[in-house]
């Protein structure tokens, strides 16, 4: 059986040229720094999102006060649906009698605010 033997001079004996480390440590720098901003704008990304529900809401609300102008209900009204109640406030707006101002919150069962909704509509034939 053979046993290996080496030559520290023959091992060791290579060299690696500076420019060829620095451009890999400058490589290795940049992808950190493009890693970590990367990671930074897909956590904001992910924080900003509105929940599934709180689009389906805000959906909702909006379709209420579509409907409340349709039919020309400019009044506090409360809508109470399965897992929430909608709360609506009208006044008018800064004194104008063809200005409204509808102002929508949506609460959980738990008091939780949902979705907020505002809008201001204008309807001259009042």
């Amino acid at each position: 059986m053979k046993k290996w033997r080496y030559n520290k001079r023959k091992v060791f004996s290579f060299k690696i040229h500076a420019s060829s480390i620095l451009e890999v440590t400058t490589a290795m720098v940049l992808v950190g720094i493009i890693f970590i901003i990367s990671t930074i704008i897909y956590f904001n990304l992910i924080a900003s999102n509105k929940s599934r529900r709180q689009i389906k809401v805000e959906h909702l609300l909006n379709h209420l006060v579509q409907e409340s102008v349709a039919n020309k209900l400019f009044l506090d009204q409360q809508y109470s649906y399965g897992t929430f109640t909608v709360f609506q406030q009208v006044s008018y707006y800064r004194q104008n009698n063809s200005l409204f101002w509808f102002q929508l919150e949506a609460q959980g069962r738990d008091g939780k605010v949902i979705a907020r909704f505002n809008r201001l509509v204008y309807e001259p034939n009042r």
